[in-house]
C-alpha cells in the first residue's frame, strides 16, 4: 500500500535528505520511525533530495508498506517517534503518485537577513548580510534566468545529471522589513543551483562581480558565477502535483 506524506524539517543538523552511511539524514531518521511504529522496513522517496542544512517546509515523499494502516495512526504515530528530531509529519493521504517523477513544479525559496544585526530567532534559517541590497537590481538580473536555458554556471562540481538543461518558471524578490524572500519555481533544478543563483545575484549586486547573470548563464561554466549562499536560507516550500 503506498502513501504520501507531507513532511515539515529544520535541516541544520541534517547530512541531507538521501541517506548515507557516516551521517544522520533525514530518510533515515523516517525510515526508523517507520519501522518503529509498524516493524516494517521501507524507504521513503522524496520529491526533493534537499542538500545538508537545507530545511523544507513541505516536502512529499511516498513510502511504500506490506499492510494497510491507518491514516491517523501513521500521522500521530511517526510524529511519536520522530519527537526527538525536529522534523514533523503534517499529513498522510493513500496515493498512487511517485513524489518525485510526478512532481510537476516545486516552490524554493531563499531567505537573506539584510541588515547589521541578525535576530537570534532567524539566524538558523537565512543568510545574513550587512550591506544593503537593491532588490530591484537583483530582479533585473535574475529575470533573465527564466525560461529553459542550459544552466551549467550554475552546478557545483558533485551534479551527476545527465542534462544540465532546465526549465525555470518564475523568480521573484521580495523585502519584508530586513528579510529578502527570492522564489524559485520550477521542475527540477541542478545540484546546489538555487544557492550558486542566489550567490553569484549578491555577488552582483553589491559590485563583486561585473558580469552579469545573462553573460554568466551564456558562458556555460561554473567559474564564471559567484559564490555558493548558505544551506540555511534555502527552504523547499511547496511541491505540486497534476
Amino acid at each position: 500500500m503506498r502513501y504520501l506524506f507531507k513532511i515539515e524539517y529544520d535541516g541544520t543538523e541534517f547530512c541531507g535528505w538521501q541517506k548515507q552511511k557516516h551521517a544522520v539524514s533525514i530518510q533515515e531518521c523516517l525510515s526508523n520511525a517507520a519501522f518503529q511504529l509498524t516493524q516494517e522496513k521501507v524507504t521513503f522517496h522524496g520529491a526533493g533530495r534537499t542538500d545538508s542544512g537545507v530545511h523544507a517546509l513541505e516536502q512529499i515523499a511516498h513510502v511504500n508498506f506490506q499492510q494497510k494502516y491507518d491514516l491517523k495512526r501513521l500521522k500521530f504515530g511517526m510524529n511519536f517517534y520522530l519527537r526527538p528530531k525536529l522534523i514533523i509529519i503534517r499529513d498522510v493521504q493513500e496515493t498512487y503518485l511517485h513524489a518525485r517523477f510526478d512532481a510537476v513544479k516545486k516552490l524554493y525559496r531563499y531567505n537573506i537577513w539584510n541588515a547589521d544585526v541578525c535576530s537570534v530567532f532567524e539566524k538558523r534559517y537565512v543568510w545574513h548580510l550587512a550591506r544593503f541590497l537593491n532588490i530591484e537590481k537583483m530582479q533585473t538580473e535574475l529575470k533573465c534566468l527564466v525560461g529553459t536555458n542550459d544552466f551549467s554556471s550554475f552546478r557545483d562540481s558533485q551534479c551527476s545529471a545527465n542534462s544540465t538543461v532546465r526549465t525555470l518558471y518564475s523568480v521573484s524578490v521580495t523585502r519584508v522589513q530586513e528579510k529578502i524572500m527570492i522564489e524559485f519555481m520550477g521542475r527540477a533544478f541542478l545540484h546546489s543551483s538555487i544557492r550558486i543563483m542566489v550567490g553569484t545575484v549578491v555577488d552582483v549586486a553589491l559590485g563583486r562581480l561585473k558580469t552579469s547573470l545573462k553573460e554568466i548563464l551564456h558562458k556555460k561554466d561554473r567559474k564564471y558565477a559567484g559564490i555558493t549562499a548558505p544551506a540555511s536560507g534555502l527552504f523547499l516550500c511547496k511541491v505540486m502535483y497534476k
